[in-house]
């Protein structure tokens, strides 16, 4: 009887720990330094335009920004034929708008004015692809960013090479992508839980203060811990003090 009941305790210990270790991300390399977050993405993937609209917002508004190196990269689904032909998984108009926005990411490498630029241009919903691929000369006169100076890195040449080394950055991910948008924190990809990357980017970042975002979750995980250990002494309770026992 005695037996069976530490075999139980152990079996539920066990529970106990996987059950909270579910509840929060899973462990990131730590560095007293800015958390790296990168985003591999199309320009024309509903999920990316879903994420860069509604989620990826949450870095700017949130006090995150001193803590993070965000990189934007766009490309992601596309890949490579002979002569450097890159196809795109949404055909020749994400091929176009993806080098469009390699070429404002490299013109203007200030994460806030590049981002207004690619956000504006996701929030566009004119209804066809071509047309979308095409409203980015309107955000670019809405973000204020030369229109003149994108064209002419698009018909240099450069796009092309910008696309290419993305399209080397994105071959040589470890692991590879399997999914839309590919979020890495510190060199650990987040997988589908991407719309949580604030979670992730707060257990990468050990630097102190941590910001206020932070510290709303750390008590919301703490809260929700403890529900788990409350179960766990109500299970240990009906092992040991039941009349019936095992």
């Amino acid at each position: 009887m005695a037996s069976h009941k530490f075999f139980f305790l152990i079996v539920l210990t066990a529970l106990l720990l996987i059950c909270t270790n579910a509840l929060s991300p899973k462990e990131l390399q730590c560095s007293s330094q800015k958390v790296h977050l990168t985003i591999y993405y199309d320009t024309l993937s509903p999920s990316c335009e879903e994420f860069i609209v509604f989620e990826l917002p949450k870095a700017f508004e949130l006090d995150f920004m001193p803590i993070i190196n965000l990189r934007l990269v766009p490309y992601e689904n596309a890949y490579i034929q002979e002569h450097d032909t890159i196809i795109c998984q949404n055909g020749p108009a994400e091929c176009y708008l993806n080098s469009i926005e390699a070429c404002v990411i490299n013109i203007w490498p200030d994460v806030n004015k590049h981002f207004n630029f690619i956000h504006y241009v996701a929030t566009q919903n004119l209804g066809g692809i071509q047309s979308k691929a095409n409203a980015w000369k309107s955000c670019s006169k809405i973000t204020r960013l030369s229109d003149k100076r994108v064209l002419d890195c698009y018909k240099s040449g450069s796009a092309k090479k910008l696309q290419l080394r993305y399209a080397n950055e994105t071959k040589h991910l470890d692991p590879p992508h399997t999914n839309m948008p590919w979020v890495v924190v510190n060199k650990r990809p987040i997988y589908y839980d991407y719309k949580n990357f604030v979670s992730y980017v707060c257990e990468a970042y050990q630097g102190h203060p941590k910001p206020s975002a932070c510290t709303s979750l750390i008590f919301s995980s703490a809260k929700k811990s403890n529900s788990w250990f409350y179960i766990y002494l109500f299970l240990l309770h009906l092992l040991f003090c039941s009349p019936l026992g095992f």
